[in-house]
């Protein structure tokens, strides 16, 4: 249910702006990929874990829709941009062999190539 809403709540948001989706999230629509960092490293800091990235091309481009859920504790997560299909495939398969599910990905193409983005979790 809470991805349904998410989704759908996404777009509607307004560009890069911070957006609550429910009391424990929150959204930016259309960050630029040099500010992807700064923001996941903020709100990674301050207590929320990524639960949706979706990379696209805009104008030629390229840009992220982010997602951030309070971090309870409960999930380790981790997550990857801009990954090449072959570097996708060995962080898959090396996290999946330590037990992660992938909970969200998505790839896009920049320049004729094709990249990904995902976000993993497991049970602590």
């Amino acid at each position: 249910m809470t991805r349904v809403l998410t989704l759908l709540v996404l777009g509607a948001l307004l560009a890069c702006n911070e957006t609550r989706l429910y009391a424990d999230s929150k959204s930016f629509e259309k960050v630029p990929d040099d500010k992807v960092a700064e923001i996941y490293d903020r709100y990674v800091a301050n207590g929320f874990r990524p639960s949706f990235m979706k990379g696209f091309i805009d104008g030629g481009k390229l840009y992220f829709d982010l997602v951030f859920e309070t971090d309870d504790g409960k999930l380790a997560v981790e997550s990857a941009r801009n990954f090449s299909h072959d570097d996708y495939r060995l962080k898959d398969k090396e996290l999946t062999g330590l037990g992660y599910t992938k909970v969200c990905g998505n790839a896009y193409e920049v320049g004729g190539k094709r990249y990904y983005v995902a976000i993993w979790s497991k049970a602590r």
